[in-house]
This record gives C-alpha cells, structure tokens and sequence, in this order.
C-alpha cells in the first residue's frame, strides 16, 4: 500500500512539473507571436496586415492596441470575402471596439475618422 502512495505522489508531481513547463512555453509563444504580429501589422501588404488584426482579435489582446492603431488611418480596401469591402482602418477601429467593449463617439465607416483614432490612442495611453 505504502507504494501505491508513492507512486500516486510521484505521478502527481509529474503532471505539476508538467504544467509548469507547458505554461513557461505558452509565455515564449506568447512572446514570439506579438513579434510576429508586429511585423505583419508593419507590411505593406493588406493581407499580412488582417492576418495580425484576426490574431489580436483572436487572444482579444489588449496589450496589442497600439498595433492596431500603427498606421491607422488606412484606408485601403480588402477584397477578403470575411471583410470584403472593408477598409484596413475600419476592420481596425472594429476590432479595437471589440477587444475594448468600449463603442467611440462616431459611428465606424471606411473612411477614417481623426475623432475614432484619438478616441482609443487615449485610452490607450
């Protein structure tokens, strides 16, 4: 009997260090993808730009605003059939509206609006 015990201590310990080690990898990835996430919000190509918007929105990141707000005043449209005929600003200020639950003074449209913009970088000071 007394091994049994010992076995179930030691298994328990096993899952513990286990979690443990899981949880520090989760923080390198965590870490790895907001470089990722920054480096596809700084390309010049649309598409790269809403992969890192779907990934923030996502996690609901709201330690990444200030990557939705980088360069918020595009106003490019994509042709994304999720977005279709969206702007790259508009699906910005949306996702900020819904990580934040927080709706700005004016209504999001396509084209962007200084108003909008201000409104979050505050609140994200």
């Amino acid at each position: 009997m007394n091994k049994s015990i010992v076995m179930n201590r030691l298994s328990m310990l096993v899952v513990i260090f286990s979690l443990f080690v899981s949880s520090c990898k989760d923080k390198e990835k965590d870490k790895i993808n907001k470089q990722i996430v920054w480096s596809l919000m700084k390309s010049k190509n649309n598409d790269s730009i809403i992969d890192a918007i779907d990934i923030i929105q996502k996690y609901k990141d709201t330690s990444m605003l200030s990557a939705l707000l980088y360069d918020a005043y595009n106003e490019h449209i994509t042709h994304r059939l999720k977005y279709k005929g969206m702007s790259v600003y508009q699906i910005k200020m949306e996702t900020i509206q819904y990580i934040t639950q927080q709706k700005p003074p004016v209504k999001i449209t396509c084209i962007p609006d200084s108003s909008i913009i201000n409104f979050y970088r505050r609140m994200n000071q």
